[in-house]
């Protein structure tokens, strides 16, 4: 593993600054793909929830 090795202090706080930066819009980013994935699923269950339920009593009263 390599490191830069840069003397300027601007420089090198520049960098470190744009690296924090970037690794926290990756998280975020990350949250919030996550964060919308659940709340699709949320709305599939309140879509779907008439037609599950029918299939759960249909296979009740018709086990095989």
């Amino acid at each position: 593993m390599s490191f830069l090795k840069i003397k300027d202090p601007s420089k090198r706080d520049k960098l470190v600054a744009e690296y924090l930066k970037t690794t926290k819009k990756i998280q975020e980013d990350f949250h919030l793909e996550r964060l919308g994935e659940q709340s699709l699923y949320e709305d599939f269950g309140k879509i779907f929830k008439p037609i599950t339920e029918q299939q759960k009593r249909l296979k009740k009263l018709f086990p095989n």
